[in-house]
């Protein structure tokens, strides 16, 4: 992996192993603090997207979709919509397959319904037993957490969890215009412990 690859991973998987607390320090960060808020609504509105923007930002990009208040503001109801509804300025893959998929990647599920759902692909293998599953970092479980998703690539659909994966959009399709920090430097800049990170099974 090139380097805001590998940090997205990273920085996901570190992110979706220390924030299963919604209220808690890594899960505040990734929000900008707005997940107070969140969880205020009947019902509560969910911080996926929010991940997604915060490693973005993190791999050093600047560009339209960005929708952070340490950018240029933050505003409601474009989290998923500015990394995965046209017109875009990157592109996006409609109905991928799991091979389209590489580490770090953003996909989404149920695209099209109230259950949207974005998060960050880790990595796929295979089972003692040979059944295929899947590793992604989702916020909004709440909180945020890893999810080993069973896989059902079907002829039209790849299902992670039960659900389509609508469409994915992969980083090389990102133009980066700032350099990609490092794990414990984001770390450090939002507060939070700076500890050895990413066990290697999260880099397959």
């Amino acid at each position: 992996m090139n380097d805001r690859r590998r940090l997205v991973v990273e920085l996901a998987a570190h992110l979706a192993t220390q924030g299963a607390d919604p209220l808690g320090p890594y899960s505040l960060a990734v929000t900008e603090g707005r997940i107070r808020g969140y969880l205020r609504l009947r019902p509560p509105s969910s911080s996926c997207g929010d991940l997604l923007h915060a490693v973005a930002f993190a791999a050093g990009y600047r560009g339209a979709a960005m929708n952070r208040d340490e950018h240029t503001g933050w505003r409601a109801g474009v989290n998923l919509s500015r990394w995965f509804a046209p017109p875009l300025e990157h592109e996006r893959t409609w109905k991928p397959k799991l091979a389209d998929l590489q580490p770090g990647d953003f996909i989404c599920y149920d695209y099209t319904l109230p259950t949207a759902h974005g998060a960050i692909f880790l990595g796929s293998g295979e089972t003692e037993d040979g059944a295929r599953v899947a590793l992604t970092a989702d916020a909004g479980q709440p909180g945020i957490k890893l999810r080993t998703c069973t896989v059902e690539q079907g002829a039209t659909a790849l299902r992670l969890r039960g659900r389509i994966v609508s469409c994915s959009v992969s980083l090389d399709a990102l133009t980066f215009e700032a350099d990609p920090e490092t794990v414990p430097g984001w770390l450090a800049r939002h507060g939070l412990p700076v500890e050895p990170v990413c066990p290697q099974e999260y880099l397959a």
